[in-house]
């Protein structure tokens, strides 16, 4: 700063230990600088390494922390404060103990951080303050060769964005710092530091103090060594802990919100199964923000179990709820520098605007087919006519190249699916057709596929081929049994057909293979 001092007073008064900047006994230098000076409690001379504050030596060194950062000028008011109170802290341990790496103090339960708190948290439980420490400490350990020098330059950057503040014309910027310019400051000193930005630094930190607890984050001897919710470092408003039943998600999704979460703080999102299920739901979760795009503004990790995943869209939880311990947990982070954001999820299987069917590979006789889907209606029982007597159990969907409401089979090509959700029993492994105790138990009755299609006609007298499955696999994704609900899944399927080639009677077999996909609303019985 190019101004120094060789030492600086130190005063036994009780009251509690301080760093006070304007003395009025001090001596002033001859360039009118004055330096202040140390104050310590005369209760803490006698104090031992094993009391929560440490020994007298923590204190000395605290408050001489403080006197190193009254020379940047940051001020002293309720935007620097949890800043400097939480590096002194680290600071004044670290030094007591000789540690090799930064240390933590927890002379009560509110200076452990809690991390639905923001990042220089100063809040009226004085602790709190302090509380910063343990993301000074693990920056240190982490990013700092474990060390605290990382601090200056830190303090250094929120002196000169400060400096040019003044400059500009605020004039109370070094009475109470703006927290924006705080934040950035710190995230300008990191990127130049350590090569990484602010909000991957925080995001870092706060997976680790809240679930996956790696060696450098174990601050304190009761910290978990294993990956599982620390859920004491949040309040509880910041903590949705919701259980659902797997098999309502295809049909009514589970949501909830947090507003106004402040910038570097963080949410958890707890979702269980309340019953286990055998069928193959599987949901999105899909988070929003009310401020800038998911992996910018916010930063997201869904655990499954105990693997994390980092989220940056819509993430789809296969076949969630077929055990009881297949809990999600959820971690949002605000790593938006300037606004309190509104965070929300949803969790549930996705409703298409419209019914679909996509065939994605059609060869006949070695010729590939485009079939482009015009038309798809779901149902129950006699969707197409097929069937002699309507059943309420019997999903299924007709599919054609036809655009408009009504089928004309002879001028059309078709897909028709029937399944028995009564012999759905093992969502695990797709299903055979045609083969017995499987969705498809027989061709014509309980499910069928078959595709006929007018560019394939008969040579004697033009009638159009009708194709049916000889073999293959229909895999369900989500299926119901009641109006409103979805059948969807995949398909690949083997065909075969019967073509005449003359008046005389003589016939020939076609073959060839069909894939595709589909998702399909269940409705009354609507089909042609």
């Amino acid at each position: 700063m190019g101004h120094a001092v060789s030492a600086l007073p130190i005063y036994f008064e009780a009251g509690g230990s301080k760093f006070l900047s304007a003395v009025v006994d001090e001596n002033i230098n001859r360039l009118g600088y004055s330096f202040g000076a140390l104050y310590i409690d005369p209760s803490r001379m006698n104090d031992g390494p094993t009391v929560p504050l440490g020994t007298i030596l923590a204190s000395v060194a605290h408050e001489m922390f403080h006197a190193i950062q009254n020379g940047y000028d940051i001020g002293y008011g309720a935007t620097s404060q949890g800043y400097e109170e939480g590096s002194a802290a680290t600071y004044g341990v670290t030094i007591d103990q000789a540690a090799a790496v930064p240390q933590v103090r927890t002379a009560n339960a509110s200076e452990a951080h809690l991390l639905s708190n923001y990042l220089g948290v100063n809040k009226q439980a004085r602790s709190e303050a302090y509380s910063n420490q343990d993301f000074f400490a693990y920056v240190g350990r982490v990013y700092g060769a474990n060390k605290l020098a990382f601090l200056a330059p830190v303090f250094e950057q929120m002196r000169g964005d400060l400096s040019a503040l003044v400059t500009a014309g605020n004039t109370r910027a070094r009475v109470v710092p703006p927290s924006i310019s705080l934040r950035k400051a710190m995230a300008k000193s990191f990127q130049t530091q350590f090569g990484k930005d602010l909000g991957t630094i925080y995001l870092d930190y706060a997976k680790n103090r809240a679930m996956e607890h790696a060696p450098a984050s174990r601050l304190r001897s009761t910290d978990p060594a294993s990956v599982v919710l620390s859920a004491a470092r949040f309040h509880n408003a910041a903590l949705s802990h919701l259980k659902v039943d797997p098999e309502t998600l295809t049909t009514t999704p589970v949501s909830g919100s947090f507003s106004a979460v402040e910038p570097l703080s963080t949410r958890v999102v707890i979702i269980e199964p309340s019953a286990v299920t055998t069928k193959d739901i599987s949901p999105n979760l899909t988070l929003t923000t009310s401020r800038g795009t998911l992996g910018s503004s916010v930063k997201a990790i869904v655990y499954r179990g105990k693997l994390p995943n980092p989220v940056s869209g819509v993430v789809q939880i296969a076949k969630f709820g077929q055990t009881s311990d297949d809990v999600l947990t959820v971690l949002l982070c605000n790593v938006d520098l300037e606004a309190k954001l509104d965070l929300s999820f949803t969790f549930g299987v996705p409703k298409p605007m419209t019914d679909s069917c996509h065939v994605t590979s059609l060869v006949i006789a070695g010729t590939s087919y485009s079939f482009p889907v015009a038309l798809v209606v779901g149902g129950f029982a006699s969707i197409n006519g097929g069937m002699t007597t309507p059943r309420a159990d019997l999903p299924g969907f007709v599919a054609g190249t036809q655009a408009g409401p009504v089928i004309d089979p002879a001028h059309a090509a078709l897909i028709t699916v029937m399944t028995n959700p009564d012999r759905i029993f093992d969502l695990a492994t797709p299903y055979v057709f045609n083969k017995p105790v499987s969705v498809f138990f027989d061709h014509m009755g309980d499910a069928s596929l078959t595709f006929n299609t007018p560019e394939i006609s008969n040579a004697d007298h033009g009638d159009p081929v009708v194709f049916s499955s000889t073999g293959g696999a229909l895999k369900l994704t989500h299926y119901s049994k009641s109006l409103g609900g979805r059948i969807a899944g995949t398909f690949s399927l083997t065909l075969s057909g019967d073509r005449h080639i003359d008046n005389m009677g003589g016939r020939a077999t076609m073959t060839g293979s069909m894939t595709g996909d589909f998702d399909v609303e269940l409705k009354p019985d609507s089909g042609p």
